[in-house]
């Protein structure tokens, strides 16, 4: 059975301790191995990552993590935009329901 996994700052992943979900926590030393790692593995199925997480990623190890399917990393930010709504629910369930 996959698992969901929250990825990030100390500040970010205690509130999913609480919520008795799995975490990883890192930081710009360690989140690009981090991400690789959880990609190799396959450990967790969907991986939340705060916007902040993913903006110290390397730009190319960043462009993986968007793109993976397997697990699925879910960006939280405080603006989302359509276009990467859009991006997510194609990832997810494969169908472009804007139609695009």
């Amino acid at each position: 059975m996959s698992k969901i996994l929250a990825m990030g700052s100390n500040e970010f992943v205690v509130g999913f301790q609480l919520a008795g979900i799995g975490t990883l926590e890192v930081d710009e030393s360690n989140v690009a191995e981090a991400a690789g790692n959880l990609m190799r593995t396959g450990d967790a199925g969907i991986v939340i990552l705060h916007q902040k997480t993913a903006d110290i990623m390397p730009p190319d190890i960043k462009e993986k993590v968007l793109q993976s399917i397997n697990p699925v990393f879910v960006v939280l930010s405080r603006q989302e935009s359509s276009e990467e709504l859009r991006m997510l629910i194609k990832k997810s369930i494969g169908v472009d329901l804007w139609n695009r």
